[in-house]
């Protein structure tokens, strides 16, 4: 599996980083990302998978509804590195 690049990396754990974002609004229409249109949603998809393959973020379920994603240890430390890498580009 290839590896994504960061740009899209950033875009889907900032994502699942939000509690109120599940599978099924993890669309190119419901990420607020200015950037996310430069991703095909085969992009985001392969890059949700590959975060997951690697153990970044951990699929779940609440009472049985509908999956949702969480960013594990290792998820949350990737994403801190990101945004503090993405605060410094957008100064």
């Amino acid at each position: 599996m290839n590896v994504p690049n960061a740009d899209i990396i950033f875009v889907v754990l900032r994502a699942v980083h939000n509690p109120h974002n599940r599978l099924t609004n993890l669309t190119l229409e419901h990420l607020d990302e200015k950037r996310v249109h430069h991703h095909s949603k085969t992009d985001l998809l392969h890059t949700l998978y590959w975060l997951e393959w690697k153990s970044y973020i951990k699929r779940g379920e609440v009472d049985g509804k509908k999956t949702f994603y969480r960013l594990t240890q290792k998820g949350e430390e990737m994403y801190r590195i990101l945004r503090a890498s993405n605060e410094v580009e957008e100064e």
